[in-house]
């Protein structure tokens, strides 16, 4: 198993004797003439020349043949004769073939996993559907490739039986206002068991929360009502308050009648004002109270005069 710096020094060799053996004139007859110089009768040197040229080149294709190349966010586990001997990467790499091999190769990147729940029973027994996305690395390459068979389907069933049990554990209305603090405690749940897979869980998001049609009917009916609630509590005390203002000031409860008569009189459908005797005197001249208490006040000094002139 080499790497790096020895990975580049097997491969120039391996390369040379390659140009050697191919380029070079009369490679064959250099071994020939050894073999013959050696004391060999010619045809016996001829056959071993051959030979050795041979294997020299079938080698030389072997050794060219275990080069690899590893991305910078990759590694390989390498078993030489099925034992796990360390991991490889990145960058150039050579393995002996037959001896030594490497299965798989490990993504160190952040991967997203989909996790889906469908009609799983809330802990006040509301069917629900919920989605969350897992985000999840492999830190630890040597536990993911030893501890554990298939460590990114694992890593799926994890998230899929967690995401229930959370669900079980809440109620309703805290799954829907509570999802950054579900997705925490989720998170915690499903990196708690992949720790020794050499796998972490950077984070996990809630996507969605699906309930029934005739729950969100529900629900609707329930946020409109208490939104209704609030504006009635919210109006009764502006009332509250400013009727306690106009006991304190009667000019402002002056201005408040004369503001609703106006109102009234914009509104354009019509409306039929009746003014009653008792309202606040508004102390415009000559019309006091929009004219109600000078015309009361005129009729008394028109009965007062007919029954002076009755008398004469």
């Amino acid at each position: 198993m080499h790497m790096g710096k020895s990975a580049f020094l097997i491969l120039i060799i391996s390369v040379a004797i390659l140009v050697l053996l191919l380029i070079l004139p009369y490679s064959i007859g250099v071994f020939i003439a050894l073999y013959y110089l050696a004391g060999l009768p010619m045809k016996e040197a001829l056959i071993l020349g051959i030979a050795t040229w041979t294997v020299i080149f079938l080698f030389d294709i072997y050794v060219l043949s275990g080069f690899r190349i590893v991305k910078e966010w990759e590694r390989a586990p390498i078993l030489r004769l099925g034992r796990y001997i360390g991991m490889l990467g990145p960058g150039f790499i050579h393995i002996w073939r037959g001896f030594e091999s490497y299965q798989t190769i490990i993504d160190l990147r952040v991967n997203a996993l989909q996790a889906t729940s469908e009609q799983t029973m809330t802990k006040d027994n509301v069917p629900v559907d919920v989605d969350a996305i897992v985000y999840w690395k492999v830190i630890d390459p040597e536990k993911a490739i030893l501890n554990v068979t298939d460590y990114d389907g694992m890593v799926a069933y994890v998230s899929q039986t967690s995401l229930r049990e959370i669900i079980g554990e809440h109620e309703l209305d805290v799954l829907i206002a509570e999802r950054e603090k579900m997705g925490k405690r989720l998170r915690e749940i499903i990196d708690a068991k992949t720790e020794e897979w050499g796998v972490q869980v950077i984070s996990v998001e809630v996507r969605d929360i699906k309930i029934p049609p005739q729950l969100q009917d529900a629900m609707a009916r329930q946020a409109q009502a208490e939104r209704e609630r609030r504006a009635r509590v919210i109006l009764a005390s502006a009332e509250y308050q400013a009727a306690e203002q106009y006991s304190k000031n009667r000019t402002a409860l002056e201005l408040r009648w004369m503001n609703i008569l106006y109102e009234l009189g914009i509104s354009g459908k019509g409306n039929l004002i009746f003014v009653p005797s008792w309202m606040p005197e508004m102390r415009f001249e000559p019309l006091q109270t929009l004219g109600m208490l000078k015309l009361k006040q005129l009729r008394r000094e028109k009965e007062e005069q007919e029954s002076g002139e009755d008398q004469i």
